[in-house]
């Protein structure tokens, strides 16, 4: 079934004029106690909390040196940011310190997404790159990891995966009206499909 969203992407509702200092914002996180955004911008290891009505740089923390930044979660006291080879960074509000933690996702593997996972109690990774698998022939596929936010371990198996042909039967399915040439170009585009944001 083709999803239709109930939001109009192409008109928005609010537009915000960004701090200049905010070039590539790469990640945003939501802080309900308080009304804040949490997001990174992508080269300069800081982190910034925005006001949640006018979008203005509330504080502007340094948690790391300069890196290739993607994505930030808060959960309890800690913000977490996540770089595109995997690296995990626990910034704890009360210490100021931040932990470094790796696994065995690399640059290659590149990860664009993090988000919380209550339930499971797990960082969820989203690869933009290819699969740790990638030796048994699947790289027409798109994985999403899990790191187990107690032990502080990433999951060895996908907590998902996307294929290729999944997306292709899905697209083909949802666009039976369309002429062949616009539906060759929506498979092409589903086979391209690489995650860069994810969100529960």
């Amino acid at each position: 079934e083709p999803h239709h969203s109930k939001y109009n992407f192409a008109v928005p509702s609010q537009t915000y004029i960004m701090d200049r200092v905010l070039t590539e914002i790469s990640s945003l996180a939501y802080n309900s106690e308080d009304n804040t955004f949490i997001t990174t911008e992508d080269e300069n290891g800081h982190y910034y909390i925005l006001d949640g009505n006018d979008f203005s740089i509330q504080e502007d923390v340094k948690f790391f040196k300069k890196g290739d930044y993607e994505s930030v979660e808060i959960v309890g006291n800690h913000i977490i940011i996540a770089k595109n080879n995997g690296t995990l960074y626990f910034y704890d509000r009360t210490t100021k310190e931040t932990q470094t933690f790796k696994n065995n996702l690399k640059s290659e593997n590149n990860i664009e997404g993090l988000c919380f996972l209550k339930s499971d109690q797990v960082l969820l990774l989203a690869c933009k790159g290819q699969p740790l698998e990638k030796a048994n022939g699947q790289q027409n596929m798109k994985c999403v990891y899990a790191f187990d936010i107690q032990k502080k371990i990433l999951r060895p198996k996908p907590f998902l995966t996307i294929t290729d042909d999944a997306l292709v039967k899905i697209v083909t399915n949802s666009y039976v009206n369309e002429t062949k040439t616009q539906l060759k170009k929506y498979i092409n585009r589903a086979k391209e499909f690489a995650p860069s944001a994810i969100a529960i």
